[in-house]
């Protein structure tokens, strides 16, 4: 287990991070890394970030997971230090620490709606809703996902506070970038799990085709080949796998349109960091985006690509709609930031301990 980051500090912060996981600047974790930069700036705090190594297979996992990690966490909780669980997957375990040192960051209630696979099985879900339903101090990223928590999983709204989330404009930020490719260019960032719903975009990108020269740059992992190939759309989507922060920075500014059209979000922090760019989104009319981006995107009823196509056709010959999008967009940036996160969430750990 790792040590302090800061020593002699007056608040101990354990970031319960489950896992150790190969990829912490996304997701969940990424989080936690952008706020926690700029909390150790301060000398009053240390964050500690407690982990399990890998397992080796499928009943490794479970015992660290389910056996061992749970006691190691008990054993080591000691009076002076916050318990930070960083996501809502990893819920149960607050029922092994002291529920008035234990705060949960709570991005969502998927996976107690989705209860598919056996790692998210109505056992382990019953388990960390008793952690949830036992924890006194619990962070939503949104007004949304807090909703979620009371309305589907019957949570005490006094217990639950709502510290959205941010993005690094040191990273996500305009650049002047000359791309040779003269087609249409639409970028989708994301994993391509169901709530993504990223046959919708497929769907929409081969009726857009019809019309227009367009070629979609998607970050993740190449899926749905056979329904891409079905379409006849090979030539008109790039696969990028894996990239860096710069060079995603460099996409975002490279393409003419973001478009996200998930079924469901918890926050939607790909939005965020397009329009910290400067680039123009499209995305699904879901609760939860109207209320982070407003009049800030563009958008279309969840789940019909034709509107979507037809919704992305009217955007790209339309200059001023294009111009006002993102001049709104970088205005929504520019106010949150990871410093004001960051600082929301310290005046809260002040606030409740």
């Amino acid at each position: 287990m790792k040590k302090y980051a800061k020593k002699m500090s007056k608040i101990k912060i354990r970031k319960i991070i489950g896992r150790d996981l190969d990829f912490l600047e996304i997701g969940y974790m990424r989080v936690q890394l952008e706020m926690d930069a700029i909390l150790l700036k301060r000398k009053d705090v240390s964050i500690k970030y407690d982990s399990y190594d890998p397992p080796k297979n499928i009943i490794d996992h479970f015992w660290k997971r389910l056996v061992k990690y749970p006691r190691y966490l008990r054993k080591t909780d000691k009076s002076d230090i916050i318990n930070h669980i960083i996501v809502q997957n990893l819920s149960d375990l607050a029922r092994k620490l002291d529920s008035k040192r234990t705060v949960i960051h709570l991005l969502d209630v998927w996976n107690f709606i989705n209860r598919k696979g056996i790692r998210n099985n109505w056992l382990m879900n019953r388990r960390r809703l008793k952690g949830l339903r036992r924890c006194k101090n619990i962070i939503a990223i949104s007004e949304f996902s807090k909703r979620e928590a009371i309305e589907k999983l019957g949570l005490n709204p006094d217990y639950i506070t709502i510290i959205q989330v941010g993005v690094n404009r040191d990273v996500f930020h305009p650049v002047r970038i000359y791309n040779p490719i003269k087609r249409f260019k639409i970028l989708h960032v994301g994993t391509e799990i169901g709530r993504k719903d990223f046959l919708t975009l497929l769907y929409a990108l081969y009726e857009v085709k019809k019309h227009k020269d367009v070629i979609l740059y998607r970050v993740g992992n190449p899926e749905y080949l056979d329904e891409i190939k079905k379409l006849d759309l090979e030539f008109n989507i790039i696969y990028i796998s894996e990239i860096s922060d710069v060079d995603l920075n460099m996409l975002y500014n490279a393409v003419d349109l973001f478009v996200f059209p998930s079924n469901y979000e918890g926050y939607g922090l790909p939005i965020m960091e397009a329009l910290s760019c400067g680039t123009p989104v499209i995305c699904s009319d879901i609760p939860v985006f109207k209320e982070i981006y407003g009049d800030c995107v563009r958008y279309f009823p969840v789940g019909n690509s034709f509107s979507l196509s037809t919704e992305i056709l009217a955007f790209s010959s339309n200059r001023n709609t294009q111009r006002i999008l993102i001049d709104k967009g970088l205005k929504l940036a520019k106010e949150n930031t990871w410093e004001k996160v960051a600082n929301q969430y310290y005046n809260y750990i002040k606030q409740r301990f």
